[in-house]
């Protein structure tokens, strides 16, 4: 039930039994440069520009969780798909911005498992997304040669959407109901799902993608 969703997400994700809420304030709280304040404010800017569901209330806890962050994780650079994830978590777990920190800081942790280790989404070589690109493109010309041979030949740039897909967990792609399942998945299987997802849902739609022109195909995967 989804009712118990979130509640599930804290228990796969191994978080803490002690999760301090007065440590959390004092971060969220704490100053951070005028520089570091625009830049976050920026990015939550233009998320709800293009997403459009940050009310008042999320879009205060929004720039608490991400100055939190900051404070704590320099490696990290905060760009919309941290963004979306963390306004998405919000909406999910009912503004329960204690909770959403622990979670994030499993997601992001260098030690928290094999099957997850998304950090590299989010620094600022990307590298784990370059690999993800690699993959794709490997696995799609191996299962999916017509498609492969298709997006060459009208020079559909991969990099560009797949970071979209996966940096943001499938959220700016599939209607609500769907992303919930898509993260339960993630959450137990981890990475390698992502791909799995992506490459089906561009064999579900093959037939017509063989024949449609970029700018169309560029506006059914964005």
């Amino acid at each position: 039930p989804g009712i118990f969703r979130w509640i599930s997400w804290i228990i796969i994700s191994e978080l803490p039994d002690k999760r301090s809420y007065l440590y959390y304030e004092k971060l969220a709280d704490n100053k951070i440069t005028k520089k570091k304040k625009i830049e976050i404010l920026s990015t939550i800017e233009d998320t709800i520009e293009e997403k459009g569901f940050m009310v008042n209330e999320i879009k205060a806890s929004l720039f608490r969780l991400l100055k939190a962050l900051t404070i704590i994780d320099h490696e990290i650079i905060f760009i919309k798909g941290i963004t979306y994830i963390l306004g998405y978590l919000l909406i999910i777990s009912n503004n329960d911005e204690l909770n959403i920190y622990y979670f994030m800081i499993s997601l992001l942790s260098k030690t928290f498992s094999d099957k997850f280790g998304i950090r590299s989404f989010y620094t600022q070589d990307r590298a784990l997304l370059v690999a993800c690109n690699s993959v794709f493109k490997q696995y799609l010309k191996k299962y999916f040669p017509e498609l492969s041979e298709h997006f060459i030949k009208i020079k559909l740039p991969f990099y560009s959407w797949i970071l979209l897909w996966i940096q943001m967990i499938y959220i700016n792609v599939f209607p609500n109901y769907l992303v919930l399942r898509i993260w339960d998945h993630f959450l137990i299987h981890g990475i390698s799902f992502l791909l799995s997802l992506g490459l089906r849902y561009l064999q579900y739609h093959i037939i017509f993608i063989v024949v449609l022109q970029l700018s169309i195909i560029m506006k059914f995967i964005f």
